[in-house]
């Protein structure tokens, strides 16, 4: 069981809108050798920190693999590179972001490549809300400590909705304007 989150806040061309990212992506992962299982419902995300670009479409695909962690970040890496995402700043705005959030239950130390489960997640609601859609049950490797225990202590959990939700928000606004 591997869980990788995918997000990306940057329209391209050629790439489709963006709440087709996370499934192109899962494609992607499948040529990889990354069987995906399944992909959470879309949520929207205000970037961190503020105010680093548009929001962001986020999900997790559960997938299947018997790769190596390390081989498992690089493919996520060379998607990336694929959909054109440079890594010239932290927190810049992307066409696509892959993390490697877990692999079964694999703890790796600061230091290895990659460091697992990965670092940020236990404080990301826009990770953790869509992995609880894949893995209701998944509990943090190191603390044993449920998602949903996780979620619940997370900060900025309202910076992160169910994207649905942004469409109907701004087919209001358009309506209202409009009129």
């Amino acid at each position: 069981m591997v869980l990788i989150g995918i997000g990306a806040n940057l329209r391209c061309p050629g790439l489709g809108p963006l709440t087709a990212r996370p499934a192109l992506a899962s494609r992607h992962l499948a040529r990889a050798g990354l069987r995906p299982r399944r992909l959470s419902p879309l949520y929207g995300a205000r970037p961190w920190p503020g105010g680093l670009g548009p929001r962001f479409v986020n999900a997790v695909a559960l997938v299947r693999s018997r790769l190596a962690p390390p081989v498992i970040l690089g493919r996520l890496l060379a998607i990336e590179r694929a959909f054109g995402r440079p890594r010239r700043r932290r927190n810049a705005p992307r066409r696509l972001d892959l993390d490697l959030l877990a692999v079964g239950d694999a703890v790796t130390a600061s230091g290895c490549e990659p460091v697992l489960p990965h670092p940020g997640l236990r404080q990301r609601a826009f990770v953790l809300r869509p992995l609880l859609d894949v893995l209701p049950t998944w509990r943090h490797p190191l603390r044993a400590v449920p998602a949903r225990t996780l979620l619940a202590h997370a900060p900025r959990t309202r910076d992160t909705w169910p994207w649905e939700r942004t469409n109907r928000r701004q087919k209001g606004a358009s309506r209202l304007k409009t009129r």
